[in-house]
């Protein structure tokens, strides 16, 4: 007993001792970021790039991590799932998933206005899952649960309903409207005005049709179509088509092999300011998600967003 007891008070001095040695750490600064399971990406007006958690994750045009900005700062935990756009002015429209609700801030961070609610009624919302603003900053909001699209002016007004299923669409320079029709594998274009214009991406041919089609963006300078697949040819090859502003198809990439080789199980797409492709391959994986960027062709050109294992710490001269 007397052992033990002496064993214990030796064991208490060592630990007193042990935590007088560890050094104070401040944080000083974050260095990069984990790349989770998103629910969108989106690029503002300057090319820069957003990612939606509880607050908002932003990238360069290059991939370096921005950690200060008033928009990274709002706090959207209350919006669980939402997805995000950007106007010309550098406005940012949040989407909630699952709240039904439209939020508008402007650069600084300030609430411009809050619309939506859950239901079936001009302005309600029903697990809406995509956003995009033209440039009379005029809002499309794809309202997947009541099987349309609705559209809003600048200061959250209703305008105009489309009936159509769809999770994803996008605008052009001239304002029309893409929207993908997942459950017919096709691409529907609408005029400002919501007047249907054209349907394609539903051919015969196996090789040039959607066969799983994801998401869809357009490339504001070419007016090119580009659609993610995780069944090109009609196999599980992912990737992406390309169309041109009339519908005619242009080429594909099958991204399963090289550096740029897709391994997630769900995939976002969309286009930036110099027409090269950006794809998160959203892995289940804790931090194994990650963000590729291709050229128009579908050739590898970088990538970010993987947590890998620190290989080494060091001082500097102030013990930092």
């Amino acid at each position: 007993m007397r052992t033990t007891l002496l064993l214990l008070i030796s064991f208490f001095f060592i630990c007193i001792q042990s935590n007088a040695q560890i050094a104070n750490f401040d944080l000083y600064q974050k260095v990069g970021i984990t790349v989770g399971l998103e629910n969108d990406i989106a690029v503002d007006s300057e090319g820069n790039i957003y990612l939606p958690h509880q607050k908002l994750q932003k990238f360069t045009p290059e991939g370096r991590v921005i950690h200060k900005d008033p928009l990274c700062d709002i706090d959207f935990r209350g919006y669980n799932s939402y997805r995000i756009a950007f106007d010309a002015k550098g406005n940012l429209y949040a989407l909630s998933y699952s709240v039904s609700k439209l939020s508008k801030y402007n650069k600084e961070g300030k609430l411009l206005f809050e619309i939506g609610t859950r239901g079936k009624g001009p302005g309600q919302f029903s697990y809406p899952n995509n956003i995009k603003v033209n440039s009379k900053e005029e809002i499309f909001v794809a309202d997947s649960g009541n099987g349309r699209i609705q559209k809003f002016d600048k200061e959250g007004n209703f305008l105009q309903e489309i009936p159509l299923v769809t999770g994803s669409i996008s605008l052009d320079a001239h304002d029309n409207l893409f929207a993908l029709d997942v459950p017919n594998k096709r691409i529907i274009k609408y005029s400002p005005q919501g007047e249907q214009l054209l349907v394609f991406g539903n051919s015969e041919d196996v090789g040039t049709r959607l066969n799983g089609p994801v998401q869809l963006d357009v490339d504001k300078k070419t007016g090119q179509v580009y659609v993610f697949d995780n069944l090109i040819n009609g196999y599980g090859y992912k990737g992406f088509l390309v169309f041109d502003a009339n519908g005619n198809f242009e080429t594909k990439s099958i991204l399963d092999s090289g550096p740029g080789r897709l391994m997630g199980s769900s995939h976002l797409i969309t286009v930036n300011h110099e027409g090269n492709i950006l794809i998160v391959d959203q892995s289940h994986q804790i931090g194994n998600s990650q963000i590729f960027l291709y050229d128009k062709k579908g050739q590898y050109l970088d990538s970010w967003g993987r947590e890998w294992s620190p290989k080494e710490i060091t001082l500097d001269e102030d013990d930092n």
